[in-house]
């Protein structure tokens, strides 16, 4: 097993939040058609519960999704950056499974449109809920070794590239 923020991106994540502490952290995978909850470590219930599954319930069910902890639905997940975020800086954490079995943990470029589409509004809700317009962040993805074609695929170097702004939000 790698060490924790063993990867370049985890340790961004985790200075950015050491800066600027998290209310909420959503974090979108591949596959399943679940919105876990914590705890995945270890098979108990966090004090925010009831919240969360509440919650996670609303993103869920509009789309035919099961919800839950990793530990309810798929099994344990230890060292889980949901687990993390909420441990550290009692973020209200969620992290959406998007996709079918059919689509696997690599979806198809062309799907990928369909796969966000579908679930955007349900997140976007979740940040309503937890509190004032946050600071936004565009982003763009740039390819800087793979194939040319528009997605993302493994063994590929992309670069991202924001831009941070305040906006309400829109629908």
């Amino acid at each position: 097993a790698l060490p924790i923020f063993s990867e370049p991106e985890t340790r961004a994540l985790r200075d950015l939040a050491a800066q600027q502490p998290p209310d909420i952290y959503v974090s979108l995978h591949a596959f399943g058609g679940y919105c876990l909850i914590p705890w995945g470590y270890d098979s108990v219930l966090s004090s925010e519960d009831a919240l969360l599954r509440g919650w996670a319930r609303d993103v869920a069910e509009p789309l035919g999704w099961g919800y839950g902890t990793p530990w309810e639905t798929i099994g344990l997940a230890n060292g889980t950056a949901l687990d993390w975020f909420h441990a550290t800086h009692r973020a209200l954490t969620f992290a959406p499974e998007i996709g079918t079995p059919q689509d696997g943990f690599y979806p198809q470029g062309a799907r990928i449109d369909e796969l966000c589409e579908e679930v955007v509004p349900r997140l976007l809700e979740l940040v309503r809920r937890a509190g004032p317009a946050p600071r936004l962040v565009e982003v763009e993805l740039v390819e800087s070794d793979g194939d040319g074609d528009p997605w993302p695929e493994r063994g590929e170097s992309w670069e991202v590239r924001s831009e941070e702004h305040t906006s309400e939000l829109q629908s």
